[in-house]
């Protein structure tokens, strides 16, 4: 990692100007320099509360950044767009597959001496850092801790799959609600998820799942998140009723959307001791949505918790029967 141009010899200003016109991928590659390097560039780089840290336990596990939040691209989702975003990824991969021939260097991370070897894309410029652990999942901490130090910022998305990677969620999890609390989103692909894991997942910020035919009454009374989203449950207004009757004695208090796939919703079932009111005519409610959208409501029923907190359960009126449950909390 050095360089034939005398970069840190620079006049402050001018190593301010230089540093704020990396592409990202060069300043990731040169925060792995000495410790007097990365005290200057964590100093005079341009700050970015948009950095996105991605920890992704797969066949590969990495940590890819980029310079801004994917959602915020919405509406204008393009390829050209995309193409616009800064994009480094650091690999992390265990040491037993190094080989004999292979051109590494060494370098400090944190309090450790770590075998790196680099990679070049197709175009021969941009280079992908490979770093070599005795295990995965320790080297994984090793680089978010680099790097939420370095860019003073924290996680923001993770993705596992414990089919290659068993008990990855429990253990990972445990670290990021120990490092910083909670994480905006949480991907996992899991074929036999334990109950503990499915706890841990409900208490977080936002909550997906696309095939959630195994979503019953027992996890959607504990679910504790913000944004939770659920399609193809077996969920009944019954049951439904039962988390709204929860929601107004003062539970989950995180809850600002939610929307489950469910039977066709019997409405007289559904509302039943709720108190509830129709939205007032002519009114219409607008909020954005996790796509940074606005969507607009207009017609629904409201609940009141005891503390005058209210809620709106969406519904298109009239004799519409419809299996989509969908509430906003203001």
């Amino acid at each position: 990692m050095s360089s034939t141009f005398p970069l840190f010899r620079l006049p402050l200003v001018a190593l301010q100007i230089v540093i704020n016109n990396f592409h990202l991928n060069h300043l990731v590659i040169l925060s792995f320099c000495s410790q007097r390097a990365q005290r200057i560039l964590r100093l005079l780089r341009k700050k970015n509360q948009k950095t996105c840290i991605e920890a992704k336990c797969n066949s590969i596990t990495s940590v890819v950044l980029k310079d801004t939040f994917l959602e915020d691209l919405l509406p204008n989702w393009s390829s050209e767009v995309i193409d616009r975003v800064e994009t480094s990824r650091v690999n992390i991969i265990e040491k037993s597959q190094l080989l004999e021939d292979d051109r590494i260097e060494f370098v400090r991370v944190g309090e450790s001496v770590i075998p790196l070897k680099k990679t070049f894309q197709k175009d021969g410029e941009e280079a992908i850092l490979n770093f070599y652990f005795e295990e995965r999942f320790e080297g994984l901490k090793v680089m978010l801790n680099h790097f939420t130090w370095f860019f003073e910022t924290p996680i923001y998305i993770s993705c596992h799959n414990s089919r290659l990677h068993q008990n990855q969620i429990r253990v990972f999890l445990d670290y990021a609600v120990a490092k910083q609390k909670s994480i905006d989103y949480c991907h996992i692909h899991s074929e036999n998820t334990t109950e503990e894991e499915i706890r841990r997942a409900l208490d977080r910020d936002s909550f997906a799942v696309m095939n959630g035919f195994w979503f019953n009454l027992d996890n959607l009374l504990r679910i504790n998140c913000r944004v939770c989203r659920i399609w193809g449950s077996k969920l009944t207004s019954l049951q439904m009723n039962q988390y709204l009757k929860r929601w107004k004695q003062g539970g989950y208090e995180k809850t600002r959307r939610i929307s489950i796939e469910m039977e066709d919703i019997n409405l007289e079932v559904l509302l039943a001791g709720l108190n509830a009111v129709n939205f007032p005519q002519g009114e219409k409610r607008m909020y954005k949505d996790e796509n940074n959208r606005t969507v607009t409501i207009e017609y629904g029923f409201d609940i009141h918790k005891n503390d005058n907190t209210v809620a709106t359960i969406v519904h298109h009126g009239g004799n519409i029967v419809s299996n989509l449950f969908h509430m906003i909390v203001w």
